[in-house]
């Protein structure tokens, strides 16, 4: 595992073992720190390619490879992947475009 991507690994885990458990406590603690969005991409709205390469790099996840053959074999719609991956339809339309 890549340096970064261990740093990062460690970082979300030491958040949730420190995680209180009312709900009042939890906004505030989860206040104190970015947003995992925020954190892999400084803020910035990224690129559906780089959004797609960043995600499988950090989650070592093969979900955007396998979407990639879904979508190049079936033709699949936008709104399909954004029914699947619980995204506005802007974005998957944007996916769809990266992966195909």
């Amino acid at each position: 595992m890549p340096r970064a991507t261990a740093a990062r690994a460690n970082f979300f885990t030491e958040c949730m073992l420190q995680l209180p458990h009312s709900t009042k406590r939890i906004a505030s603690f989860n206040g104190q720190f970015k947003t995992i969005s925020e954190h892999l991409f400084d803020g910035k709205t990224p690129a559906a390619d780089h959004y797609m390469r960043i995600t499988a790099e950090v989650f070592e996840t093969p979900v955007f490879k396998a979407l990639g053959a879904y979508a190049k074999k079936s033709d699949v719609s936008g709104s399909v992947i954004s029914r699947m991956l619980d995204i506005p339809l802007v974005d998957a339309r944007e996916l769809k475009k990266a992966l195909v």
